[in-house]
């Protein structure tokens, strides 16, 4: 700059070239197309013309990466979806097979059943018994002590309590037994559920 100089000069095409661009987008100024606006810089600076070619040069190799990574997700969304389909379709299949396993262990496990049926019938009709002849002992204790002789017929009540006593620790047994086979029968079932 030189004295008495009262404004900086400016020179150079760079600051023709901010001009260039900054007139080229004021807002509120209608914009021309995008041709004339290439023109317009070219005629300011044809040495743009180089990075203009670089520009168009990394826009197209960017544009090429997108349809790489489009074609790249559409790719690992077919296998995805393929994948999902044979998921869907083994476990299908895996259904199809525990069933028929199911059903071979269907006359085992109906035999099982079967068993613990008539394992609590057999229970039931005991305990029925067993309260039957408990209440039989009590009306005999209630007699014996009523009378004070001992007579024939307290004797014959006495030998009626003594075997409704052993009836009745027999048929405890079998309870007992039959409590313990429903229970190993009920645990075998479980053992074979699938």
């Amino acid at each position: 700059m030189k004295k008495g100089d009262s404004a900086p000069r400016l020179v150079g095409r760079g600051f023709f070239l901010v001009l260039a661009v900054l007139g080229l987008s004021v807002p509120g100024c209608s914009e021309p197309n995008r041709q004339e606006q290439l023109e317009r810089v070219l005629s300011l600076d044809p040495a743009f013309a180089d990075a203009l070619d670089l520009h168009r040069l990394l826009v197209a190799r960017a544009q090429a990466f997108e349809r790489e990574l489009d074609l790249k997700r559409l790719m690992v969304e077919q296998t995805v979806n393929q994948l999902r389909q044979d998921v869907a379709a083994t476990e299908l299949e895996i259904r199809r097979k525990q069933a028929k396993l199911r059903e071979e262990l269907f006359p085992l496990r109906a035999q099982l059943e079967g068993d613990l049926s008539q394992t609590r019938q057999e229970l039931r009709q005991r305990e029925l018994e067993r309260t039957h002849i408990s209440k039989m002992l009590t009306r005999l204790q209630k007699s014996l002590t009523s009378g004070a002789a001992q007579s024939v017929e307290q004797i014959a009540k006495v030998a009626e309590s003594d075997q409704a006593r052993q009836a009745m620790r027999r048929l405890e047994m079998e309870i007992q037994g039959f409590r313990d086979h429903e229970r190993l029968v009920i645990l075998k079932l479980a053992l074979i559920e699938l």
